[in-house]
């Protein structure tokens, strides 16, 4: 009986696994040597989604008219546009679901003269 085809992506795993492996047992120095090395310091904290944003719109767009109270406005602008987005991921939808027409052709309350 024929085994069934392995997905490529679990070949990539399993590949992955035996080459560590391999990589591994080739090294034991390598371990020894990480054992003995003090601790590291905890990383820093990442910055924010609105700070990271921030920081590019103003890469992206210097100018000598940023000053402190337009910085802050467009870090408020951000910010809201974010909590904006995470209210609405929090609405599932489906291929099924079409957004809500606001528009309606206006039409008289009387009829055109003809």
């Amino acid at each position: 009986m024929d085994a069934a085809p392995l997905p490529r992506r679990e070949f990539g795993r399993l590949l992955t696994a035996g080459i560590g492996g391999v990589a591994l047992g080739m090294s034991g120095e390598t371990h020894l040597a990480t054992a003995q090395e003090p601790p590291v310091a905890e990383k820093p904290k990442p910055p924010s989604m609105a700070a990271l944003i921030h920081a590019q719109i103003v890469a992206d767009c210097p100018s000598e008219h940023w000053d402190d109270a337009t910085l802050e406005s467009l870090m408020g602008d951000i910010r809201g546009d974010l909590a904006r987005g995470r209210t609405l991921k929090t609405v599932p939808l489906t291929n099924a679901d079409e957004p809500g027409p606001i528009f309606a052709a206006y039409r008289t309350p009387e009829p055109r003269p003809q």
